[in-house]
């Protein structure tokens, strides 16, 4: 016990020792010094501002939605569908990019990212007309909406359980074709229900 004490009381002296030494060293860049602690501020205010924002955000939203209740903090995930001729129409400007749906997802994250938004976007497995997009900090979601609705490949955004459409877009009469489009399935799946029922072998007794 005492070694340990002995040792541990050199090593605090030399500690201290070369501490002392280089503060008082000529070598020192001051400068650098204060530029250093300016970054540090400055990264402290950067999280203060960061924070205002958040609460504020957060406010608004519950505001808009009293039964919210959930963080806009925390990431955001939208899923955005492309328009059915957004791929060809890409490809006759671009005929050299073997992969569309990436290069439209890159090409958005940069602009993003120029505008101050940082996003990440994936591709939806052998779904090439979905993209997946996720924004880091959840309060600046409707500005990433806001800028993907108003691209001419898109065709609709998914977003905490509601559809952003284009500006133009009527859309109530996009939602009666998607309903109209679910009824015609669900019938057609009847049919085929019936279809194969009357097809199937009767079991006599």
């Amino acid at each position: 016990m005492r070694r340990s004490t002995l040792f541990g009381c050199v090593a605090f002296m030399v500690l201290v020792c070369s501490t002392f030494a280089w503060l008082h060293s000529k070598d020192i860049n001051y400068n650098a010094v204060d530029k250093a602690w300016e970054s540090g501020d400055m990264d402290e205010e950067l999280r203060e501002e960061e924070d205002k924002m958040h609460k504020r955000k957060q406010a608004e939203e519950r505001a808009k939605r009293p039964n919210f209740v959930g963080d806009v903090g925390l990431p955001q995930t939208m899923i955005v569908s492309l328009k059915d001729n957004a791929l060809t129409d890409f490809t006759a400007l671009y005929p050299h990019i073997e992969e569309p749906t990436l290069a439209i997802a890159n090409m958005w994250k940069e602009m993003l990212f120029n505008g101050g938004l940082e996003v990440e976007f994936f591709e939806v497995n052998e779904t090439p007309l979905k993209i997946v997009a996720k924004i880091r900090r959840g309060w600046l979601a409707e500005d990433l909406v806001e800028f993907l609705v108003n691209q001419p490949q898109v065709d609709e955004v998914m977003w905490d359980f509601e559809t952003y459409y284009p500006p133009g877009v009527d859309e109530k009469q996009r939602e009666k074709e998607k309903m109209d489009a679910m009824k015609a399935a669900q019938e057609k799946q009847k049919k085929k229900k019936k279809a194969a029922a009357k097809r199937a072998p009767k079991t006599e007794l």
